[in-house]
């Protein structure tokens, strides 16, 4: 009886993990044009990091965000995502995603892309750069 109290225990811990982890994953939605680091760029004025791995960022059409920094966007899950309606600049800098999605129809310039697209890619816009 208690074996098995203990195996439903651990069970629901893992559960109650897993939903955690899953809960941390935050949409970045770009609501005006600027740059990456400015609080007025984005929704709430939160911020993305840098290296945003675990979360998604949306840039919608008409705006702009401009990023003064390298770029390396690591997937976690499926909701990964680098959403591109509007214009992500980044002149002269690098641009790697890694087992995330990039979708959208917008334009990306960067001194550098590369990436691995194993979870998706579904951008039918523009990619401008110097080195792939």
């Amino acid at each position: 009886m208690l074996k098995k109290f203990f195996i439903h225990s651990i069970a629901a811990l893992c559960l109650l993990l897993l939903c955690n982890l899953n809960a941390t994953a935050t949409i970045y939605n770009a609501i005006a044009s600027g740059n990456y680091t400015d609080a007025s760029t984005w929704q709430g004025g939160n911020i993305p990091p840098r290296n945003p791995t675990g979360h998604s960022i949306i840039i919608p059409s008409g705006i702009t965000v401009t990023v003064a920094t390298k770029m390396f966007f690591t997937g976690s899950s499926a909701s990964d995502e680098l959403h591109v309606e509007g214009n992500l600049n980044m002149p002269g800098m690098e641009l790697i995603l890694f087992d995330a999605v990039l979708k959208g129809s917008g334009t990306i310039t960067a001194g550098s892309f590369g990436g691995e697209f194993t979870r998706g890619f579904d951008f039918s816009g523009t990619i401008t750069t110097g080195y792939l």
